[in-house]
């Protein structure tokens, strides 16, 4: 097997006196998906900020293409590793939804360049593949919250990198819309590229997913397929006895509520 292309080594975070996240470890190869659940309060962001570079770990290494991450140059960064981010919120200057995708090819020359016709093309594919072609021309602040979360991927696959970070993709997205996000990444990981994604909803982490990392007040619970990780003495654990677990044919299981308990 290859080398990773990101992995963190016995990792933690901590803020003050707290430990955020600790001993945790990970990888990813080329064409993967991995998914990190848990409850709300797991350390989920925080480790995925921890793997974007934008936190520097209390203890332990994060290694991008075999290399200390920190020792890295920013824009270097940029050129392997994008990031989407739910929370980020429009510039307050205005732009079109077109000149915002364009941003995304800034870690390869200056942002006042201009683009070049291989990247107006490369932009206009994006566009389309986010079902964004009617609003390349939109200002970016007038785009619906599902739209600027489609424009912010197509942003991310701008720059054109080996690795996609995302901080719960789905959100603000209609049920449709969350399938059509995950198909568009599975394609992705399709054409190599690694993905590490944020996910809340645990039936579409099993059904898209390649592995799922279960995490737990800041602790590592499981690693491993969907069949591996979503099993009822994992997720009693962590969530409490709220799920009923149907297995498939695929080997990738279905989770159902459990009422009135779940409520």
């Amino acid at each position: 097997m290859s080398p990773p292309l990101l992995a963190a080594q016995d990792v933690g975070y901590r803020l003050g006196s707290q430990w955020l996240l600790q001993a945790l470890d990970l990888s990813i190869q080329a064409g993967e998906h991995l998914a990190i659940i848990g409850p709300n309060g797991a350390g989920k962001s925080t480790l995925l900020r921890l793997l974007a570079g934008g936190l520097q770990p209390s203890q332990g290494k994060i290694w991008l293409q075999g290399q200390p991450l920190e020792q890295i140059p920013r824009a270097a960064v940029a050129r392997q590793l994008a990031v989407v981010n739910p929370r980020e919120v429009p510039p307050a200057f205005t732009m079109g939804a077109a000149e915002y995708v364009a941003l995304g090819r800034t870690p390869y020359h200056s942002p006042w360049a201009k683009t070049t016709p291989e990247e107006q093309a490369l932009i206009s594919q994006l566009l389309a593949t986010c079902e964004l072609s009617e609003q390349a021309h939109t200002p970016v602040q007038a785009l619906s919250s599902g739209e600027w979360q489609k424009l912010q991927l197509a942003r991310a696959l701008a720059q054109t990198p080996q690795i996609l970070l995302l901080d719960e993709p789905n959100a603000h997205l209609d049920l449709r819309a969350q399938i059509q996000m995950m198909k568009q990444l599975q394609t992705q990981t399709q054409s190599g590229l690694a993905l590490i994604s944020v996910l809340h909803d645990l039936n579409l982490a099993a059904h898209f997913c390649d592995r799922l990392v279960l995490l737990h007040q800041g602790r590592l619970q499981a690693v491993g397929t969907p069949a591996q990780v979503l099993t009822s003495a994992h997720l009693d654990r962590v969530y409490g006895p709220c799920w009923q677990i149907q297995p498939t044919a695929t080997g990738r299981p279905v989770l159902t509520p459990r009422y009135p308990e779940a409520l």
